[in-house]
C-alpha cells in the first residue's frame, strides 16, 4: 500500500491543523499544493529538515488513536468502487436508542479525519 493512502490528504491535513490537531508525527506534507509530496523524518524534525513544510500528515493509526472508542471504520463496496465509512455512535439522552454520524471517503484515513473534524466542531473531543 502506498504511503499516500495511509496519510490524510493535504486538504484535510490543513483543516486538521486549523482546528487544533497536534502537529507532530513522522509524516508531513511539503511542497506546492499542486505537487503533493509525502516525506518523513525518523527524528521528528520535519520543520527543520524541510523549508517548504506545510503541515503534518497524520496516519490512519494516529487518527484512530485520536478518536473516541465508540468510533469504528469499515470498508464497503459501492457499485464498483471501494469506499470507507467511519461511524460515531452516541446514546440519545432520553432512552436506549443510539444515533450515529457517518463520514465517507476514498481512504480510511480521510474518513477518520472528517470524523475528527466533526467531533471537534461539536465539542465532543
Amino acid at each position: 500500500m502506498k504511503i499516500e493512502q495511509q496519510v490524510v490528504s493535504l486538504k484535510l491535513a490543513k483543516e486538521l491543523r486549523a482546528n487544533g490537531y497536534k502537529q507532530e508525527g513522522l509524516f508531513y506534507w511539503c511542497g506546492d499544493e499542486d505537487i503533493i509530496v509525502v516525506e518523513y523524518d525518523l527524528n521528528n524534525n520535519a520543520k527543520e529538515m524541510v523549508s517548504n513544510f506545510i503541515c503534518f500528515a497524520p496516519t490512519v493509526a494516529e487518527l484512530g488513536e485520536a478518536l473516541p472508542i465508540i468510533t469504528d471504520s469499515r470498508k464497503i463496496q459501492d457499485g464498483r468502487k471501494i469506499i470507507f465509512i467511519t461511524r460515531y455512535s452516541i446514546r440519545k439522552p432520553a432512552g436506549l436508542d443510539w444515533e450515529s454520524v457517518h463520514f465517507r471517503a476514498n481512504t480510511e484515513v480521510d474518513a477518520r479525519a472528517k470524523m475528527w473534524l466533526y467531533l471537534k466542531k461539536e465539542k465532543l473531543i
